[in-house]
């Protein structure tokens, strides 16, 4: 949680996505990548976004079209072709909506222009999941729950892995990293309960765990 603890945000969904989204910027850009479009499909990124140059939390763009000082996103990630808004919300059933993300995408279009594409992801609090737009710009939405369930799919490819090197070793080390991370803010798939988390578990429909099955 060093984001948000370095952001003074303890609070929320605040210190959720410090871990999570903290620790998925560790793995390699590819698997990034792939790890976002496995969670966000049948929407997902473009094939070639390049490497990760940079990201931030919590930025403000100031904006006063809608009579507000500024906008604040979740994440910002700077790619090589293209940026990914990250707007997420604790709940895995509410708290998004349209009118959030189109101030937050006119903000990043008058402080960046149209230099690179940009695309949204809708982490957590979607009522469904249904492809939207917002000028131009692509809605990726998905739970923490598919999130996690495509970060274990993931992990269980690496461990397929009949040579082992160091990319392969640390790979596998923050992936582990990561499914602990969910795990500390009680986010579950029935592919990483144990029987102590089991009795734990309490979050999510029959219906939801299958749309989201990997």
């Amino acid at each position: 949680m060093i984001f948000s603890t370095l952001h003074s945000k303890d609070t929320n969904e605040d210190p959720k996505t410090s871990s999570i989204i903290g620790g998925l910027l560790l793995l390699p850009d590819q698997i990034f990548y792939k790890v976002v479009n496995r969670a966000c499909a049948p929407n997902i990124l473009p094939a070639n976004n390049g490497s990760i140059l940079g990201y931030e939390f919590w930025p403000h763009w100031y904006d006063d079209t809608y009579n507000a000082n500024f906008v604040e996103p979740d994440v910002i990630i700077h790619c090589e072709y293209r940026d990914i808004i990250i707007e997420a919300k604790y709940s895995e059933t509410s708290g998004q909506y349209r009118e959030q993300w189109v101030k937050e995408i006119e903000a990043y279009k008058k402080l960046y222009g149209h230099k690179k594409e940009v695309s949204f992801l809708a982490l957590g609090g979607n009522e469904n999941y249904d492809y939207e737009e917002v000028d131009g710009v692509s809605i990726l939405k998905c739970s923490w729950t598919s999130l996690l369930m495509a970060v274990s799919s993931i992990k269980s490819q690496f461990e397929k892995i009949s040579y082992s090197d160091e990319h392969v070793a640390q790979t596998k080390r923050i992936l582990k990293f990561i499914e602990k991370s969910f795990e500390a803010h009680q986010v579950y798939s029935l592919s990483t309960l144990d029987d102590k988390s089991l009795t734990r578990f309490h979050s999510y429909s029959d219906n939801m765990l299958l749309k989201f099955k990997i």
